[in-house]
């Protein structure tokens, strides 16, 4: 007999399968040398993949288990660069805050937060701006305004210190930068009260600065000024350039 399975029920299997693989390599790794950092790194990778699918329980035991193994790696006295000990710290502290923040524990999820190493390493600092992005990207979906304004602002200063470190490529970080400021500006449009930060017109002047030429960057400034009292003169140069933009992509769709 055939048995049809809807597509969630197969990534929640797919997820199991992984998490049972991961725990076999879990048991027979090495708590020292790169065996260790392997195990910590697949920890890590196959704990986002649960989240990102839904299994937030499954996730929930395997970060577990990389905290014994992280805590092993800080008390030990093996061999490990201080910058790699500090990417792993901030990776697992960032998987437990969007962990905690998806369960609905926003007081742990900002606790966590609090405990992040300062980093300076490109890896770090990316998984920071990666995870307080998903989060302000998911409150904003949610219509939690000030959350995602909050969250997104952690990713754009991430995304800032990054800049300034040249230890990833230009153009990953710049179509990075580009949907951060994006979402920030759709935040900072819904926003109830008023802006103390100026956190909308930093984020629009980032977007118009580095961004400007492109479609999705024109059709948020349309959207703008239909906020404001309309210049008519304005609105059409805005409405021309919006039509006449070369920088199409599919990817703009999902802005």
């Amino acid at each position: 007999m055939t048995v049809y399975r809807d597509s969630k029920e197969e990534v929640v299997l797919v997820c199991k399968v992984k998490a049972f693989a991961y725990a076999m390599l879990e048991y027979a790794a090495p708590y020292r040398d790169t065996g260790s950092n392997r195990a910590l790194e697949t920890a890590f990778s196959m704990a986002s993949t649960c989240i990102d699918n839904g299994c937030l329980d499954l996730s929930q035991r395997i970060i577990e288990t990389a905290a014994v193994r992280l805590d092993k790696l800080e008390k030990s006295e093996c061999d490990i660069e201080c910058s790699k000990l500090q990417q792993y710290t901030t990776e697992y502290y960032m998987i437990r805050v969007y962990l905690a923040w998806l369960q609905g524990r926003l007081d742990i999820a900002e606790h966590l937060f609090s405990q992040i190493p300062v980093s300076d390493d490109g890896r770090g600092q990316g998984r920071v701006m990666d995870i307080c992005y998903k989060i302000g990207n998911c409150a904003l979906s949610r219509k939690q305004y000030d959350v995602s304004v909050k969250w997104l602002g952690r990713a754009l200063r991430a995304c800032e210190l990054i800049g300034h470190m040249d230890q990833l490529p230009v153009l990953s970080i710049k179509d990075k930068e580009l949907r951060i400021l994006h979402t920030s500006v759709r935040a900072g449009l819904r926003l109830d009260t008023k802006d103390p930060n100026g956190f909308l017109a930093k984020a629009l002047d980032g977007l118009k600065i580095h961004y400007g030429g492109m479609f999705p960057v024109q059709v948020i400034q349309l959207e703008l000024l239909g906020k404001e009292e309309l210049d008519e003169s304005i609105f059409s140069q805005v409405l021309q350039s919006t039509i006449a933009s070369p920088e199409f992509k599919d990817s703009h769709l999902t802005m």
